[in-house]
C-alpha cells in the first residue's frame, strides 16, 4: 500500500501583492496648484465646514489659494449660508447649531481675509446669514441672544458645535501654540478704518522721514527705517503666532511676496530721495499717485472692474497731486 505524501510543515509563503504606486510630492503639488482639483476640495469640504475641524481646514485651503480665480473664492465662501443646511431656503431649528458655528467662523476670519474679495464675501456671507438664523430660532418658540453670534436662540437649547463639543483646532500658528484671537474691538473695524489709520501713519512718515534724512544720505535712511520695519513686522508674527504659516506658503507665494519686497524696496528708496531733494508738502502728494497706479494694474492684472467712480476718482486723486505739486 502507497504512502501518502507528507505535506510540508510550513506552508508555501503567500505571494505578495503589488503595492500600489504612491504619488510623488511633485505630483501632489501639481494637484493642488489645479484650479478645477482645488475647486472640487473645496466644495466638497463645504457641506461640513462649522462641524469638522477638517473640512473647515480644507475649506480654508481652498478660499485662500491662489490659483482660484476670485469670483470662485467669492463662492465658495457665500455659499456657507446653503451647504449643508436640511433646507436653504426653510432651514429648521435643527440647522441653527451649524448656522451660528458658520457665524462665528466668520466673524474669525474676515478680519484677515485674504483680499477685498474674500472680505467682500465675509461680509456678504455674515449679512445673509441672519435670516436662516432667525428662522431655524422661531420654529422652537421664545428666544434668546446667543453667546458670540450676536444671533437669536432658543431659551433653553444650548450649541454644542460653538460651546466645547467639537470646536475646530487652530488652523494657523506655531505648532502646539494656539493663534491668539484678534481683540473684539479689531474685529469691529471693518477695511475704512484701517486704511484711514494707514494714510494717518503715512502721513507722520512723510514729516518724521523729511527731518530725519536731512543730515544723511537717503539710501542709509532708507535701510535705518526699513530695519526697524522688519523688526516690528517680525515681533507681530512672533506675538501673535503666526510663524506657522510659513510652512504652508506656495512657490508662487514666495515669489509675489519676493517680488512685491523689492518693489517696496525701490519704492522706499525713491521716496526717500525725493524727500531729500524736495518738501515733504510736494513730495507726499505726489507719491500718493501710486493710488492711480494700483487701480490702472488692477484692472489690467487682477481683472478688476474699473468703472466711472473709480476712473472719476483716480482722476480727481491725479489732479489733486498735480495742484499740491505745482509750483
Amino acid at each position: 500500500m502507497a504512502t501518502p505524501a507528507r505535506v510540508a510543515d510550513n506552508p508555501p509563503a503567500p505571494v505578495s501583492a503589488a503595492q500600489p504606486e504612491l504619488p510623488t510630492l511633485a505630483t501632489l503639488q501639481e494637484e493642488l496648484n489645479n484650479p478645477q482639483v482645488v475647486e472640487q476640495m473645496g466644495r466638497t469640504a463645504l457641506s461640513t465646514v462649522g462641524l469638522t475641524a477638517a473640512a473647515e481646514k480644507v475649506w480654508l485651503f481652498a478660499i485662500n489659494s491662489p490659483a482660484l480665480a476670485p469670483n470662485v473664492r467669492k463662492n465658495l465662501i457665500e455659499d456657507l449660508n446653503e451647504a449643508g443646511l436640511s433646507s436653504p431656503q426653510n432651514p429648521t431649528a435643527a440647522d441653527l447649531p451649524l448656522i451660528e458655528s458658520r457665524i462665528a467662523l466668520i466673524d474669525r476670519l474676515a478680519p484677515d481675509a485674504l483680499d477685498a474679495t474674500n472680505a467682500a464675501a465675509f461680509q456678504e456671507a455674515r449679512k445673509r446669514s441672519r435670516g436662516p438664523a432667525r428662522q431655524a430660532a422661531a420654529q422652537v418658540g421664545p428666544v434668546t441672544k446667543c453667546r458670540g453670534a450676536g444671533l437669536l436662540r432658543p431659551l433653553g437649547v444650548r450649541n454644542e458645535i460653538t460651546e466645547g463639543r467639537s470646536k475646530p483646532a487652530p488652523l494657523q500658528g506655531t505648532i502646539g501654540l494656539p493663534r491668539r484671537e484678534t481683540p473684539a474691538s479689531l474685529r469691529r473695524m471693518n477695511w475704512f478704518y484701517w486704511a484711514l489709520f494707514s494714510a494717518a501713519f503715512a502721513g507722520a512718515t512723510a514729516v518724521l522721514a523729511k527731518i530725519g534724512v536731512e543730515k544723511v544720505d537717503s539710501n542709509l535712511a532708507t535701510a535705518v527705517r526699513t530695519s526697524v520695519v522688519l523688526v516690528f513686522a517680525w515681533g507681530i508674527v512672533l506675538a501673535t503666532r503666526a510663524a506657522g504659516g510659513l510652512a504652508e506658503m506656495s512657490r508662487r507665494t514666495w515669489l509675489f511676496l519676493v517680488l512685491s519686497g523689492l518693489a517696496t524696496g525701490l519704492s522706499w528708496l525713491c521716496y526717500f530721495r525725493a524727500l531729500k531733494l524736495g518738501p515733504a508738502s510736494k513730495v507726499a502728494p505726489v507719491d500718493k499717485l501710486s493710488v492711480v497706479f494700483v487701480l490702472v494694474f488692477a484692472a489690467l492684472f487682477l481683472s478688476e472692474p474699473l468703472t466711472w467712480r473709480t476712473a472719476l476718482g483716480g482722476a480727481l486723486i491725479t489732479a489733486g497731486a498735480v495742484v499740491l505739486a505745482w509750483r
